[in-house]
């Protein structure tokens, strides 16, 4: 995502994300007073970032693992910030380790693969 057309992937792909998560965000009442769309901004900051570093990086890690660690991270964040950490489900604390030992780390080319 480094080409000279890459800012407009990234600015369309995140006002697809912003509107989607502010459509959903919107359906909630717990959520009415909050700041939904800063709240939907940094999802998608944290969505393409991840996915930016991951494909620059040579993708080290399966799509899967990288799907599910961005998730944890960034709705954690958000719900953190705005007092409500307990309204979020966590993933069992050692659930990478799990799917480390569950073979889905693999070691390809010297990188690690989740």
């Amino acid at each position: 995502m480094t080409g000279p057309k890459s800012w407009l992937i990234q600015e369309r792909f995140r006002h697809y994300v912003v509107e989607h998560i502010t459509q959903v965000f919107a359906n909630i009442p717990q959520f009415a007073d909050l700041p939904v769309v800063l709240m939907a901004n940094h999802i998608a900051s944290c969505v393409i970032g991840n996915a930016s570093w991951w494909l620059m990086a040579g993708c080290p890690y399966s799509a899967e693992y990288m799907a599910r660690l961005t998730h944890t991270m960034s709705i954690t964040g958000v719900m953190a910030l705005v007092g409500r950490l307990d309204a979020v489900i966590l993933p069992s604390p050692n659930i990478w380790q799990q799917l480390q030992s569950g073979g889905l780390l693999q070691e390809q080319s010297g990188a690690i693969k989740a």
